[in-house]
């Protein structure tokens, strides 16, 4: 019932606007009709009048002329029955005297007047004048209004009855079957379908709803089963769920979040915020506190903690607690939190043992590197002597024959130094502590090094060893010259090592110039030798082997070098490239991008003669030796005093400090062994910074490691300089400690 009154009050406003559309326009159309049809009869009334006016006029001149009433009146006869006549007037103009006076009643209408002139022969004699009412014209036209208006109305309701009709059947009913499908869905009745055939603009609306109704249903099927899945998911996970009203405290928690702390749902019921905080630990309450308040601030996009909560039995487990605001009013402020809480009791306790377990790790990698660097200690301290003393004894006058003995025990000392620098290197990559140092390097001055290493030792397995260096090679650029060195000493001694016949080649090129201060690299070693398979080009840097298990007997080696010489390429940024074939020989290629210092080579040949020239200064030094190791004092002072260099020695730390004390200006150099008994040299170099900032102090000790250059740097030395003592290695860093004017 409700529903037809709704119907009928849109239907009345309807046939309202069609009435008001269709009676303005027949109104105005109306009146626009009655004024022209009264324009028109006017004009007839006033065409009556002229016409009448001129005929009795014309007939009156005669009486008028004789003076005859009686001709005049019989004259006027015709128009006096005339019911519209109102007055006749003639007027004599010789005696301005009215000759007849006619006047009747006009009791309704209007008077339309005419005047004439009354002439004789062309003589004006009087005047005539006429009045005419229009009440006929009126009545006639009011009969016609009203036979109008009767038809108007008839044809105007018809057609208003016809429109409705139309209308309902158009408009009116469709949307109220609209209105019925748009109740069904708002209601979640989506079982009934409806058709529409019709394809105007609310049956395309129709079928818009029905479309819509399809959907929904499809969707909530849809969600049906994710609801479901979602379910299984969460049962097969054992995830609690929770959902918090933030305005009102109200908790709901699913049964596994429950039975996480040992509880049924029915007795945590009724659940709210405080059975969540009851439950939660002290600690981690306020963090969860925070982390929650900083969520719904908007400053995070989600809520996530790890928590402890109590258990029933007095346990405490960890959770992993997540959520999300899920609804907001239309104001945007947070109505509805939801999320989830997952026991991570066992991942915890699997952290804490992988804690446990990396800190044991990292005890037994300390334990390790102390090992070594005791073990690198107690080798590098004989192997000083061995080399060192060979060194000294090589230079001696000494025999042919004495003189290759010599040489060959110095050639195997370094031998085996090069396996102990291996390992080291090694054990310094694997703990991270592999540093480059940036100077500028000279590649003529790498080529050199090389040359003096490998040209005998090619020439004795009679095969040929070429340096080439590209002509467009920048003349210097910055790197770490020693590493850079390490690696082109382990390629070619490789390519000597497994090539009996041919030659090893090892080259140097210019790929591409970057701009004016950079340079693409390309460094090779080629050579003829033995080769390798594609399987053991895979193990080539693989830590402790080799390309064959027999090559280690047959030639040598730790199985170390070309890992070391890979991670060194890669710590300049570069990658290693390795070609071969079996019985084809091997080419070894990396590139490395530098920032060049010069292209200009005349600068860094002269440069270099500079420091050739320096180096015959060091005749004059004052070198203070502190080492409590009588071997190694010797090897040093040999050294030094083969140059000129005057040689002060001090047997342990506390000797040094009081021979310098005793003169602080004389020494240009101290020379400080770190281990030595009554005082070391940490604590001597302390002692003597308390009187000297400037005297260089540079470390002369058997302790190889990354982190005890370090260490002596943060004592207040100047350099580092490991043992076995290299002769070239010495006066290089004490050339760069000394002031050379000094020394003149």
């Amino acid at each position: 019932m409700i529903q037809k009154i709704r119907d009928l009050k849109l239907t009345s406003f309807v046939a309202v606007v069609l009435f008001v559309a269709l009676l303005v326009p027949t109104l105005v159309s109306g009146y626009i009709f009655i004024k022209v049809e009264k324009q028109e009869r006017m004009q007839e009334v006033e065409k009556f009048t002229k016409s009448m006016g001129k005929l009795l006029a014309s007939s009156l001149a005669v009486p008028l002329w004789e003076l005859r009433v009686d001709s005049a009146m019989s004259a006027l006869e015709p128009i006096l029955e005339d019911e519209r006549l109102v007055f006749i007037e003639v007027k004599d103009v010789q005696t301005e005297e009215l000759f007849i006076d006619i006047k009747h009643e006009n009791k309704k209408g209007s008077v339309i007047v005419h005047e004439e002139n009354i002439y004789n022969d062309e003589k004006l004699i009087g005047k005539f004048a006429i009045g005419v009412s229009d009440f006929v014209m009126q009545e006639e036209v009011q009969k016609e209004i009203g036979g109008y208006v009767g038809l108007f109305v008839f044809q105007f309701m018809m057609t208003l009855l016809l429109l409705l009709i139309a209308l309902y059947k158009k408009i009116i009913s469709p949307i109220h079957r609209l209105s019925v499908q748009a109740q069904e869905l708002s209601q979640n009745r989506l079982e009934k379908s409806f058709l529409w055939q019709a394809d105007d603009e609310i049956g395309k609306l129709g079928k818009s709803f029905e479309h819509a109704r399809r959907s929904l249903l499809h969707n909530i099927e849809e969600i049906q089963s994710q609801r479901r899945s979602f379910f299984n998911i969460l049962e097969g996970t054992h995830v609690g769920t929770w959902e918090w009203n933030i305005q009102t405290g109200e908790t709901t928690f699913n049964e596994r979040w429950a039975q996480m702390i040992g509880y049924t749902l029915e007795e945590l019921s009724p659940a709210s915020i405080e059975t969540w905080m009851s439950a939660a630990h002290p600690k981690d309450l306020e963090k969860s506190g925070e982390l929650i308040q900083k969520h719904l601030e908007g400053k995070s996009d989600y809520y996530e903690c790890e928590s402890r909560m109590k258990h029933k039995d007095g346990s405490w487990i960890w959770v992993l607690d997540r959520g999300k605001i899920s609804q907001y009013d239309d104001h945007g402020k947070p109505l509805v939190m939801s999320g989830t809480h997952q026991d991570i009791t066992e991942q915890k306790k699997a952290q804490r043992d992988l804690e446990e377990a990396k800190v044991k790790a990292e005890e037994a990698s300390r334990a390790k590197s102390e090992f070594l660097a005791n073990m690198s200690h107690e080798i590098r301290t004989p192997m000083n002597a061995v080399i060192g003393l060979s060194q000294v004894l090589y230079d001696m006058d000494l025999k042919e024959r004495e003189k290759d003995l010599v040489e060959k025990i110095n050639s195997s000392s370094k031998i085996l130094l090069g396996i102990i620098n291996d390992i080291l290197d090694y054990s310094k990559i694997e703990a991270g502590k592999l540093e480059l140092e940036y100077e500028p390097v000279c590649f003529n001055s790498i080529s050199s090094q090389l040359w003096v290493m490998f040209e005998e030792k090619a020439k004795e397995k009679g095969i040929e060893f070429v340096l080439y260096e590209d002509p467009h090679l920048p003349a210097s650029f910055f790197g770490d010259e020693l590493r850079l060195t390490q690696v082109l000493i382990n390629l070619a001694s490789n390519g000597i090592k497994f090539t009996q016949s041919g030659e090893v080649k090892v080259s140097a090129f210019l790929e591409k110039r970057l701009d004016s201060s950079r340079a693409l690299l390309s460094f090779c070693v080629e050579d003829t030798g033995i080769g390798m398979s594609k399987e053991q080009i895979q193990k080539l840097f693989n830590p402790f082997t080799q390309a064959d298990s027999s090559t280690t007997r047959k030639h040598g080696g730790t199985g170390l070098g070309l890992v070391i010489t890979k991670r060194i390429v890669e710590a300049f940024g570069g990658e290693i490239e390795v070609k071969s074939k079996l019985d084809a020989g091997t080419q070894v290629r990396f590139t490395l991008e530098v920032d060049v210092k010069s292209w200009d080579k005349e600068e860094v040949v002269a440069t270099l003669k500079d420091e050739e020239v320096a180096k015959d200064l060091l005749g004059n030094l004052e070198v203070l030796l502190v080492e409590d190791n009588e071997v190694n004092q010797l090897v040093a002072k040999m050294m030094l005093e083969g140059i000129g260099a005057t040689v002060s020695i001090a047997s342990n730390g506390k000797e040094g400090v009081e021979k310098f004390l005793e003169d602080k200006k004389r020494y240009h150099i101290i020379l400080m062994d770190l281990q030595m008994p009554v005082m070391s040299g940490y604590e001597a170099t302390k002692e003597i910074r308390k009187h000297s900032k400037e005297i260089p102090i540079v470390a002369l000790t058997a302790a190889a490691m990354v982190e005890d250059r370090e260490k002596v740097i943060e004592a207040g030395m100047n350099d580092h300089l490991g043992k076995p003592i290299d002769k070239e290695e010495l006066f290089r860093v004490v050339r760069g400690y000394v002031d050379s004017p000094k020394l003149s």
